[in-house]
């Protein structure tokens, strides 16, 4: 897809990838632990020079979500040590408010947080595999927030957070959006077990539409109201303009 120039952001996605053997390390050494003790490092005041602007005190770039999965696909360079499989860590930093950011912005950040989680997680990695080093890919987007439903059993503890992401194929972005709005998103919302249904507007890596679901389990996405709700016409009609869909079934942590 296209870097935007400048986008509103309401939401920062950080992607790390890393290798399977990584997972041990991302419950020990957790993702949300690193990025509490940001403050304390110093990364915070980076963020700021990056950003040009101070964060306040009241926490304007807050900590909403972090959730995993264990990915088919391998992760390259990859160690013969390491295997073949990658886990997916998605990271949300919400600002209090929304702003614009640039793209050069957005690149310096990535940089700056590249250097963080390496320098964070390499050290406990040489616990587990001592004889290689850390490979890890991160990627930070901008995403602007469309939708926000609360869902059925809004308030509940959330056990897993299921992802769509998807391009639109030309012209028919207008009617899916339509479709996300009106029909899909609030009925999936209402679904028992659902916590909550987001759909944002990734302005960088990956397909351009994303929409999330925090769930109280997996069972949630193969029960019948759910299956009722993705089974619509207009779902029928819909779904066949997608694009390079991306779906992941992902814990929280």
């Amino acid at each position: 897809m296209t870097l935007t120039p400048s986008a509103l952001t309401h939401r920062l996605l950080l992607t790390l990838t890393l290798p399977v053997r990584a997972q041990s390390l991302v419950e020990r050494v957790s993702v949300r632990t690193l990025v509490a003790a940001a403050t304390d490092s110093g990364l915070s005041h980076q963020v700021e020079l990056v950003l040009g602007r101070q964060l306040g005190q009241a926490g304007d770039l807050q900590l909403t979500k972090v959730a995993t999965v264990v990915l088919d696909a391998p992760l390259q360079p990859m160690q013969p040590a390491q295997g073949g499989a990658s886990i997916l860590v998605l990271i949300y930093l919400d600002w209090r408010e929304p702003r614009m950011m640039s793209s050069a912005q957005l690149a310096a950040l990535q940089v700056l947080l590249h250097g963080y989680f390496s320098r964070g997680l390499a050290s406990e990695w040489e616990k587990i595999v001592p004889d290689s080093p850390l490979v890890m890919r991160l990627s930070v987007s901008r995403l602007e927030l469309k939708l926000d439903l609360k869902g059925h059993d809004w308030g509940q503890e959330a056990c897993v957070h299921y992802v769509v992401q998807t391009d639109v194929e030309k012209g028919w972005m207008g009617e899916i959006e339509a479709w996300y709005d009106k029909e899909h998103m609030p009925g999936l919302a209402a679904v028992p077990g659902c916590r909550s249904a987001q759909r944002l507007i990734n302005h960088d890596s990956g397909p351009r539409s994303y929409a999330c679901y925090d769930l109280a389990s997996a069972d949630v996405l193969t029960s019948t109201p759910w299956m009722a709700v993705r089974g619509t016409a207009w779902s029928s009609m819909a779904r066949p303009h997608f694009v390079n869909p991306q779906r992941w079934v992902m814990r929280k942590l």
